[in-house]
């Protein structure tokens, strides 16, 4: 997952992986974040590396 569209071209030009990055889907922070907020729930966005974000989806009756 990429914070955004502008990150996501950025990393693939640094590190060579622009074709990667065109056969496959790679969500976006905002992207989820608009999903999550049309299904009533809550993201939190973790990011672990350059690539890997851990995301947490709750429910309405799961926001503590």
């Amino acid at each position: 997952m990429f914070e955004s569209e502008e990150e996501k071209r950025r990393i693939s030009e640094e590190d060579d992986i622009t074709e990667e990055i065109k056969d496959e889907y790679f969500a976006t922070f905002e992207g989820l974040r608009k999903i999550c907020e049309k299904l009533g729930m809550e993201c939190r966005f973790e990011r672990a590396n350059r690539y890997v974000w851990i995301t947490e989806m709750l429910t309405p009756d799961r926001k503590d």
